[in-house]
């Protein structure tokens, strides 16, 4: 069991961890002064990885793909309230990847240009699967992942890890028409300023109160 074996794994001392099975699927895991003792199932009941053509695929560093999804993470829609909404839209046009999500208030939208060109390519991503990645993504700008897309699974391949995940099926929303070019008002500013501005006024709000921050131009 995943779980089960995580934390025991991870309150052991920081020393070798042995691991063994008996015929009976009995596992036994002992560090130092630490035993335990856990059933473990039958590799046969495993469900493995399906297989993925590396045909169609993208490479960019660890460090542009942990940002992308920290800077479009937050506004995905949590649960099931639209399919759609829980995932992240990616694009791909020639040397360009572009990430989309939005929850019905917000829309985040980032660009970034690759270093070389590739053949187009429109999937829906899961939330929860970026959030996974982004946990163990190292950020190092010097290391590249591999994504390769296939019919219904998306790989991401990086140092000595495998992620695979199914994709969304659907049509994205057209985020283009939501978006307008004729604003009344429209300003430059200094984005440090306009952050630290921000965080002062928040100051006083509890994060369950979700109250607005009003901005006033003049």
């Amino acid at each position: 069991e995943a779980k089960l074996f995580s934390e025991i794994i991870r309150r052991l001392p920081d020393s070798e961890v042995i691991i063994e099975s008996d015929d009976n699927l009995r596992v036994s895991i002992t560090c130092e002064k630490a035993d335990f003792k856990i059933a473990g199932k039958p590799a046969e009941e495993f469900s493995y990885l399906p297989t993925i053509e590396k045909e169609k695929y993208i490479s960019i560093s660890q460090f542009t793909l942990k940002e992308i999804i920290r800077q479009t993470i937050f506004s995905i829609a949590p649960g099931d309230v639209n399919k759609l909404m829980t995932g992240e839209l990616f694009e791909v046009h020639e040397n360009e990847l572009k990430v989309t999500s939005l929850d019905g208030h917000r829309i985040s939208i980032r660009k970034v240009n690759m270093r070389d060109s590739y053949a187009d390519q429109k999937v829906i991503v899961p939330g929860k699967t970026l959030s996974e990645i982004s946990k163990i993504l190292s950020g190092d700008t010097d290391k590249d992942v591999l994504i390769f897309f296939g019919r219904n699974h998306i790989l991401f391949e990086f140092d000595q890890t495998l992620v695979v995940s199914r994709l969304i099926e659907g049509e994205y929303f057209r985020v283009d028409q939501m978006l307008s070019n004729d604003y009344e008002t429209k300003m430059t500013i200094n984005k440090k300023d306009f952050l630290d501005s921000i965080e002062r006024s928040v100051l006083l709000v509890r994060e369950n109160d979700k109250k607005p921050i009003i901005l006033n131009l003049q």
